[in-house]
C-alpha cells in the first residue's frame, strides 16, 4: 500500500479460539484520536521550501547519506571462485557481491549496469573480476577493493558465459550466436564465429590456451583454434543444451554438462571406449558415436583437480562425487535446498561451493562431507510490494513467486521468511492495529494473517470471474475492498462480502483509499483502462456521484491519496498526474511525464514519489507546487514499490532486483536544497 495515514483510529480485531471455531474479526469501535499536528522539516515553513525546491538536483546515489540501510542482495544467479581459492563471487539481479571463501565476510559489493548477468570470471592471477550480462559490454573490477578497472563493449544482447585463458592474454565470450575472443589487455575483438543455432551458453579454454571448445543449445561441441578461428573439432551431443564445460587437464576430455537429459557427457578426444556389462546403474554407454560418449548422471559438475574425481550436482538436492576410473558413488552431500546451478572449488579445493536454484551457497568439505557453512543472503526474488508495520520496527517485503519476507529494522536482519501465495504477491497490508496482515496474491487468493504468528486467520477466494488487481483494509471498521478488473468489492471477513461498490463499467487497474483521522470522512478511488473515477466523503454525505480525472488519462497503473486526503496522484501513459479532486471543479496540479507505477506522498502532503518501472532505476521526488524533481538512484532494476515510514522520517523501495532500500526523508530533502 502506498501511503499510510500518521494517525488514525486504532482498530481492534478480536480473534476467539476455541475448538476450531471460526476467528471473529468484529471491530471494537473506540473515541478518535485528536487529528495529528505536523511539524514543519525546515524553519522557513512551505513557503521558503517551495521556492527552494524549484531548483532541479543532481542524481542522489544509494551509497550516500541519504541511504541508511539496503535489505537483501537479490536472487543469485551466477557464481565463481578465483583460482587461489581465497574469494567467492556471487552475482545477480542486485549486482555483484565477493565474499572471503573461508568465512564468507563479505569483501565488497558493487552494482551494475547489468540487469541480468550471465556469467562471471575470475583473471588466472586472481586479481580482476570479469562480469558479463544483457548491456552490451564487459565490467571489469579489481578484486583488492571492488574499483572499477573498465569496461569493454562488444555487440552482444546477452553474455551466457565467459572464460579467461590460463595465461589471462584472451577472453573468451559465448552468446548471442557467437564466439568471441578478446585481446585481454586493449579489449579488441580479435575474432568472432556464428552460428544459426542458439548459444553458446558455454565456453571453455583448453588448459594451454590453444583451443576454445563451446556448446551450444542444439548439443553441438565445437573446438576452435585459438589463434586462426577454424573449427578443430565437432560433435553432436544428441540434441542436448550443452549448460557448462570443462577440459581434463590433459586436454584428452571435455566434460559437457547436458542440462535437458541432466546428464553429464565425457567426450574423450582421443581413443575408442567400448561398452562393457558391468557400468553403473545410472551411467548409459553408447559405441554408436566417434569418438564414444560415456554419460554421467547430474545437472552441474566440478572436475577434482587430480582429474581423477568429479563432483554431480543433481535435481534433487544431492552433490555426489564420483570416482572416473570406477564409476562408482565415493561421497554424497546432502541438504541442498534445490537443484544445483553452479559448483566451484575454495580454499585449495579442500572445500567447494555450491549454489543452488533457490539462491542459497553451501559449503561443504570436500573429504568429510560436512557442510562449513551456509549463506542464504541471495534468496531474494524480484520484489513486487512493501508495507511498514504500524510501530516502524519491521518491514514486509512480497515477491513474484508469492513469497513474503519480514525484515527487523533495528537488527537489520530477515526475521521471517514463508510462502504466502502460488503467484505474485499484488498487496501487503498492516490493519491499523498493527494486529494482522492483509495479502493478495496472482493466484486469487486474499489472505488474513496474524501479524505476531503469521499464522493464516481467513481467507478469500477469488472464483467471480474478474482477475484480482490488489486488495486493502477498509481501517474504520475492519472490512476490506478487494479490487477486481470488473469493479471494487468490499468483503467483511468472518461475515459476508457486499456486492461490486460501483458500476461494473469500468476495468479497474488501480485502487486506493484515504481514511481520516477519524472513522470518516472515506475518500476512494480507482483507476481504469480510460479514466480516474473517484468518490469524495460518500460515508459522510450519502452521496456516491461518480467523479472523474479532470484530464484523460488511459490505462492508469498506480493511485495514491495525499495523507490530508486533499490531493491524488496517478501515472497513466508514462505520465504523472496529481490534482485536487472536487464534485464542483477540479484543480490540475502537476501533469507531466513521469516514471513507474510505483507511488508514495511525502508526510507534509508536498511530495510524490514515483518510481521507474520501464527500463530505468530512479525514484524522483517531484515537489507538486513548484515542479522540481529530484532523482534517487540505488537500485540495480526497475523500482516496483514505494512505502513511507509511519513517522514519515523514511521512506523505503523495492526493487526488481529483490533488494529493499531505506532513505531517509529529511537527508533527501536537505541534499536536494543543497545541490542545484
Amino acid at each position: 500500500m502506498l501511503h499510510r495515514l500518521i494517525l488514525a483510529l486504532p482498530l481492534l480485531l478480536l480473534v476467539a479460539c476455541s475448538n476450531a471455531p471460526t476467528p471473529s474479526l468484529t471491530p471494537e469501535i473506540e473515541t478518535p484520536s485528536p487529528e495529528p499536528v505536523y511539524l514543519p522539516l525546515y524553519p522557513g515553513g512551505a513557503d521558503d521550501l517551495a521556492a527552494e525546491a524549484r531548483r532541479v538536483v543532481s542524481p542522489l546515489s544509494a551509497e550516500s547519506s541519504q541511504a541508511t540501510l539496503r535489505l537483501g542482495k537479490g536472487r543469485a544467479s551466477v557464481m565463481a571462485a578465483s583460482p587461489d581459492g581465497r574469494w567467492l563471487a556471487i552475482g545477480g539481479l542486485a549486482g555483484i557481491t565477493v565474499y572471503h571463501a573461508a568465512t564468507l565476510t563479505e569483501h565488497w559489493s558493487a552494482i551494475v549496469d547489468a540487469d541480468t548477468l550471465g556469467a562471471i570470471v575470475f583473471s588466472p592471477d586472481s586479481e580482476t573480476l570479469i562480469v558479463g550480462g544483457d548491456d552490451q559490454q564487459l565490467t571489469r573490477f579489481s578484486l583488492e577493493d571492488g574499483a572499477l578497472i573498465d569496461k569493454i563493449d562488444i555487440p552482444f544482447t546477452f553474455v551466457m558465459d565467459l572464460d579467461v585463458s590460463a595465461d589471462g592474454r584472451f577472453i573468451a565470450v559465448g552468446g548471442d550466436n557467437r564466439v568471441h575472443l578478446v585481446d585481454a589487455g586493449d579489449g579488441t575483438i580479435l575474432w568472432r564465429e556464428s552460428r544459426i543455432a542458439p548459444g553458446p551458453q558455454a565456453v571453455a579454454f583448453s588448459p594451454n590456451g590453444a583451443q576454445i571448445a563451446a556448446g551450444w543449445s542444439d548439443g553441438s561441441l565445437i573446438i576452435y583454434d585459438t589463434s586462426s578461428a577454424e573449427t578443430v573439432y565437432r560433435r553432436e551431443l544428441g540434441g542436448a543444451v550443452i549448460g557448462e564445460l570443462a577440459w581434463s587437464p590433459d586436454a584428452n576430455t571435455v566434460y559437457a554438462a547436458l542440462l535437458v537429459s541432466n546428464q553429464v557427457a565425457l567426450v574423450d578426444l582421443q581413443e575408442t571406449r567400448q561398452p562393457t556389462d558391468n557400468a553403473p546403474d545410472d551411467e548409459a554407454l553408447s559405441a554408436e558415436v566417434q569418438p564414444p560418449i560415456r554419460l554421467l548422471a547430474g545437472r552441474r559438475f566440478l572436475l577434482a583437480p587430480d582429474g581423477e574425481n568429479i563432483l554431480l550436482g543433481s535435481l534433487e538436492g544431492e552433490i555426489r562425487r564420483r570416482d572416473l576410473a570406477s564409476g562408482q558413488t565415493q561421497q554424497r552431500y546432502t541438504q541442498l535446498a534445490d537443484w544445483t546451478v553452479e559448483l566451484a572449488w575454495i580454499n585449495g579445493a579442500s572445500a567447494f561451493a555450491a549454489l543452488d536454484r533457490s539462491g542459497t551457497v553451501t559449503l561443504w568439505d570436500y573429504a568429510s562431507a560436512e557442510m562449513l557453512a551456509r549463506l542464504t543472503d541471495h534468496m531474494d526474488q524480484p520484489g513486487t510490494q512493501l508495507d511498514y508495520s504500524l510501530d516502524g520496527e519491521h518491514i514486509v517485503a512480497g515477491d513474484i513467486a508469492g513469497q513474503i519476507s519480514i525484515w527487523s529494522l533495528e537488527t537489520q536482519s530477515r526475521i521471517s521468511h514463508f510462502q504466502a501465495h502460488q503467484g505474485a504477491i499484488l498487496a501487503l497490508d498492516y490493519s491499523f492495529d498493527g494486529q494482522f496482515l492483509l495479502t493478495a496474491g496472482e493466484d486469487d487468493v486474499v489472505q488474513v494473517w496474524d501479524a505476531e504468528t503469521l499464522l493464516p486467520i481467513e481467507r478469500w477466494i477469488n472464483d467471480t470471474g474478474e482477475t484480482l488487481v490488489t486488495a486493502q483494509w477498509h481501517q474504520a471498521d475492519g472490512s476490506i475492498f478487494i479490487a477486481l478488473r470488473g469493479g471494487v468489492l468490499l468483503w467483511r471477513p468472518n461475515r459476508n462480502v457486499d456486492g461490486f461498490q460501483y458500476p461494473r463499467t469500468d476495468q479497474v487497474n488501480s485502487f486506493d483509499a484515504w481514511f481520516g483521522p477519524t472513522i470518516g470522512p472515506l475518500r476512494q478511488a480507482y483507476g481504469s483502462d480510460s479514466t480516474v473515477a473517484y468518490f469524495l466523503d460518500p460515508q459522510v454525505t450519502g452521496d456516491w456521484s461518480r467523479l472523474e480525472a479532470p484530464v484523460q488519462l488511459y490505462g492508469v497503473s498506480e493511485l495514491a491519496w495525499s495523507p490530508d486526503g486533499l490531493k491524488l496522484a496517478g501515472t497513466a501513459g508514462g505520465r504523472l498526474t496529481v490534482w485536487r479532486p472536487s464534485n464542483v471543479e477540479s484543480e490540475v496540479l502537476y501533469h507531466e511525464r513521469g516514471p513507474g507505477n510505483a507511488l508514495a506522498w511525502s508526510r507534509d502532503s508536498q511530495y510524490v514519489l514515483s518510481g521507474s518501472t520501464g527500463g530505468g532505476t530512479s525514484i524522483l521526488i517531484t515537489h507538486v507546487e513548484s515542479g522540481a524533481v529530484t532523482t534517487l538512484s540505488g537500485h540495480a532494476g526497475p523500482i516496483r514499490d514505494l512505502v513511507r515510514s509511519p513517522s514519515g522520517e523514511q521512506f523505503a523501495s523495492i526493487g526488481h532486483d529483490g533488494t529493499i532500500i531505506l532513505w531517509d526523508w529529511s537527508a533527501v530533502l536537505a541534499t536536494a536544497l543543497n545541490n542545484p
